[in-house]
């Protein structure tokens, strides 16, 4: 991790009382900030408790490890199962050649899907990429975790950026 990037962070985020959209406040306080029993790594802990606070229906992992998908699986035994159509979270490895526009048409976002980036400061590659993303005009609400990036497609809802300390 690098020591800078995150005071850097800290010194720019915020936690609940410093958001004032009533969809975000919700996510944090309900979602983000709610304890669980799963004790693993923070990215994992944090994805977990964005599947059960935005109740979803369908997760998909682009490119990730074995470890995540028996993870699901073990804690979520019925999302396999679940009807398409569902709410969906799609997780992905940013990289630093990761093209929105190859992103976001690779997958068809809904207005209630859910688009997870991990690793969004490893380089300045990667914090470019996740800016050119938050640029963009599908990309209606952003969240910017340090360790995740989430992107919100939501129609009809102003474009915002949020830096919220997990």
């Amino acid at each position: 991790m690098h020591i800078g990037k995150y005071l850097r962070f800290l010194l720019r985020s915020t936690n609940q009382y410093g958001v004032h959209s009533p969809f975000i406040y919700g996510f944090v306080t309900g979602g983000l900030y709610k304890r669980g029993k799963f004790r693993g790594k923070k990215t994992h802990r944090i994805l977990f408790r964005m599947i059960k606070y935005f109740r979803i229906g369908e997760v998909i992992l682009t490119g990730e490890s074995r470890e995540l998908q028996t993870l699901l699986h073990t804690c979520f035994p019925g999302l396999a199962d679940r009807a398409k159509g569902e709410k969906r979270l799609v997780y992905h490895r940013i990289t630093a050649e990761t093209d929105p526009e190859t992103l976001f048409s690779r997958e068809d976002f809904g207005a209630e899907d859910i688009l997870v980036l991990d690793g969004i400061y490893e380089s300045r590659g990667t914090e470019d990429a996740w800016n050119s993303i938050c640029g963009h005009p599908r990309a209606r609400v952003t969240v910017d975790l340090f360790w995740l990036g989430v992107v919100f497609f939501r129609t009809g809802q102003a474009r915002e950026h949020f830096v919220i300390r997990p």
